[in-house]
């Protein structure tokens, strides 16, 4: 469940309930690296102004 609110000219969103020790047993090093197949396209980075 979330509360939503209007600050200034804002919506802010919370969880109503904090999730404690969601992630306390979580290991990262059993996840996939979402990014390691990722090839960056010159023709796409051209398009950007970083």
């Amino acid at each position: 469940m979330i509360e939503i609110k209007l600050k200034d000219k804002s919506i802010v969103i919370t969880p109503i309930q904090t999730r404690k020790g969601w992630y306390d047993d979580y290991q990262m090093e059993k996840d996939d690296d979402a990014w390691q197949d990722f090839q960056s396209l010159e023709s796409e980075e051209s398009d950007w102004e970083w």
